[in-house]
């Protein structure tokens, strides 16, 4: 089973390693799907966001 307590603290530890993940995976979707750099960054804003979201906010469980 997936523990997401363990998982989220992990993503706040490495917050900024994350946000540089994102941003690569998001130029090499950028190449492959070109033309559509608009939704990409739209979707890249979102997963930053969830990410960046303060602990209170965040459940440990997938959504109900």
């Amino acid at each position: 089973m997936v523990n997401f307590g363990e998982i989220k603290r992990k993503l706040d530890q490495n917050e900024e390693k994350v946000e540089q993940a994102l941003d690569k995976a998001g130029d090499a979707a950028k190449k492959k799907f070109a033309g559509h750099d608009s939704q990409i960054d739209g979707a890249l804003d979102k997963a930053k966001d969830a990410i960046g979201e303060k602990n209170s906010d965040r459940t440990d469980g997938p959504p109900a």
